[in-house]
């Protein structure tokens, strides 16, 4: 098997034997197609948000962009959360596709720019598509100002498809980038 990108297409060439010709197919691709659920590879897509804010989604009560104004992180470009209100989740998500039974490892950087209130926590769990009860939750509290941090991530897929959500509360505004998941 064997594979070739340009112009934004990607060629599946598949040869039955040395003699056999060989049949491709070619199929549009795009940034914002999460990547096919293979061991070794980032289940994230446009973890380091050097592609925008392209396969992230985030709620209403804050904002999401993606900046180049990243040196906290020693990055070149990250994702920053703004948080509308001190007594407010604002959250970022993502949809992921996993294999079951398998163990996946990574982490996330994060920086607190300003905190809103004394209880600012960033928290960031796992969850099944379609289920209200999370997986795996990770809670950060009493998170210290321009702290360059790492969030460790780990969790055993049962499902194909989860929904990842960070969520800053209490008004705090946080710098991300650098997310990371493989098995």
């Amino acid at each position: 098997m064997k594979f070739s990108s340009g112009s934004g297409l990607l060629a599946i060439c598949l040869s039955i034997d040395a003699a056999a010709a060989t049949a491709c197919k070619l199929s549009k691709t795009s940034s914002s197609v999460a990547p096919v659920p293979t061991c070794g590879f980032n289940v994230f897509t446009n973890g380091d948000f050097s592609d925008g804010t392209t396969g992230w989604g985030a709620s209403v009560d804050g904002a999401l962009t993606a900046s180049t104004d990243c040196a906290e992180l020693n990055s070149a470009t990250c994702g920053q959360m703004y948080g509308q209100d001190s007594n407010a989740y604002f959250n970022i998500a993502q949809h992921i596709t996993t294999i079951p039974g398998k163990t996946y490892s990574g982490s996330m950087v994060y920086d607190i720019q300003v905190s809103g209130n004394d209880n600012g926590s960033l928290e960031c769990y796992i969850k099944e598509t379609g289920s209200q009860y999370y997986l795996t939750a990770w809670v950060l509290n009493n998170l210290s100002i321009n702290t360059r941090s790492t969030m460790d991530l780990q969790f055993t897929a049962t499902a194909s498809s989860y929904i990842f959500v960070c969520s800053e509360v209490g008004g705090v505004h946080v710098l991300v980038t650098g997310f990371t998941l493989s098995c």
